[in-house]
């Protein structure tokens, strides 16, 4: 699945899940909302990788877990408010990454 693919099946899980919740609330699906969304997953994963350098021998594998769930939960947020905007990701990240590399090789 290309980061294009992943934005639009994103906004479209997105759009289901607010027009079936968030209704009642007024504000969701708002890019402030989806802004707290962001803001509240950065803070769990902040917990996670804390987590994970304390675990101990074992538990690696569930705080890698955990990890890997906020983290996703974290890139859906930004999938979903880039095409709140009309951002296309996957373009504008392979510009990115060809300036990055274009300034190391200076």
């Amino acid at each position: 699945m290309t980061i294009q693919e992943a934005q639009l099946v994103s906004w479209k899980i997105f759009r289901k899940i607010n027009d079936k919740h968030g209704a009642d609330s007024g504000k969701a699906g708002s890019p402030l909302a989806i802004i707290s969304d962001l803001i509240k997953e950065t803070g769990e994963i902040s917990n996670a990788v804390n987590n994970l350098k304390r675990a101990e021998p074992g538990e690696e594998p569930k705080t890698k877990e955990t990890l890997t769930r906020e983290l996703n939960k974290l890139l859906f947020s930004v999938l979903i408010l880039a095409e709140h905007y009309g951002i296309n990701l996957e373009e504008s990240f392979l510009e990115h990454v060809n300036d990055y590399l274009l300034d190391s090789l200076i």
